[in-house]
């Protein structure tokens, strides 16, 4: 239990974070937006980059990043270049901003976080997709 104490702590003053901010949607939406980015990439990482990195352990580590990096300046150069700067391919102008939050919109990350944490098998896409819904 002792080392859950610091993750519980962080899911403490996160939860009061979010209560306070919740309701101000200039700060909210970045709130949200890092929560979900770093729920999504604890969840993730863990069984995407540990499977590629685990099946390659004879390769040099920097090897590995220097690939997995390589793929996201392709791909995100490629989209820059070839839609004027939108690496969105534009699927991000059809969703209307989101004007106002509730608590439990900001919250889904914190959720997908803590059943990360007690490592609780989990679709990140329900979950983060709550955080972006009107």
């Amino acid at each position: 239990m002792k080392k859950n104490i610091p993750f519980l702590i962080f899911f403490l003053v996160v939860t009061t974070i979010i209560g306070i901010f919740y309701q101000q949607p200039q700060i909210a939406m970045w709130i949200g937006f890092g929560l979900a980015a770093f729920s999504t990439i604890s969840n993730d990482s863990i069984q995407t980059l540990g499977t590629f990195l685990t099946s390659n352990r004879k390769v040099k580590w920097w090897v590995l990043w220097l690939f997995i990096g390589g793929i996201a300046v392709i791909t995100h150069g490629y989209g820059w270049i070839v839609d004027s700067g939108d690496i969105a391919f534009e699927r991000l102008s059809k969703i209307p901003p989101v004007e106002t939050f509730t608590f439990f919109q900001i919250y889904s990350p914190v959720v997908l976080l803590l059943l990360t944490w007690f490592r609780i098998p989990v679709s990140t896409t329900f979950l983060i997709l709550a955080t972006f819904s009107n």
